[in-house]
């Protein structure tokens, strides 16, 4: 789990995309199911220009329990998902399970909650309106 136990000056300057919030105030699953087929690999932009270099690994998951049930009840477990974040380093296992058009069910490795950006073209919908599962990295369990 990622350390959330650090304090912030209360005079700083906060940058909300990366305020740690406390992961034991959510219901974060212990195994997450997986759709690499809506997997996403994000490649940097500099001066609004796409650069080659990859950025991040954008996930939908949801709990494998949940999913579960779901299942049972012949119901779609993906309709109501949660957004996972891995690191750039996490790309060669991604885009592997995106080829492979993979579901599994993974584990993430030092996991943390972190609010999630929505823009809009309207300024009032725009804003920190959702959390989101970030991850230094995943291991498959099924």
């Amino acid at each position: 789990m990622v350390n959330n136990t650090k304090k912030l000056n209360l005079t700083a300057k906060i940058d909300e995309k990366t305020v740690p919030l406390d992961t034991n105030a959510f219901d974060v699953p212990k195994t997450i199911r997986v759709d690499f087929s809506t997997a996403k690999v994000t490649n940097l932009y500099k001066d609004k220009e796409r650069t080659d270099e990859v950025d991040k690994c954008v996930l939908q998951g949801v709990d494998d329990k949940r999913a579960t049930i779901l299942e049972q009840a012949e119901l779609d477990p993906f309709e109501s998902c949660f957004q996972i974040e891995l690191p750039a380093s996490c790309q060669n296992e991604v885009q592997k399970a995106i080829d492979s058009e993979r579901v599994g069910v993974i584990e993430l490795i030092d996991s943390g909650v972190r609010l999630m950006w929505f823009d809009s073209s309207n300024q009032f919908l725009r804003g920190y309106k959702a959390v989101k599962l970030i991850a230094s990295g995943f291991k498959f369990v099924k």
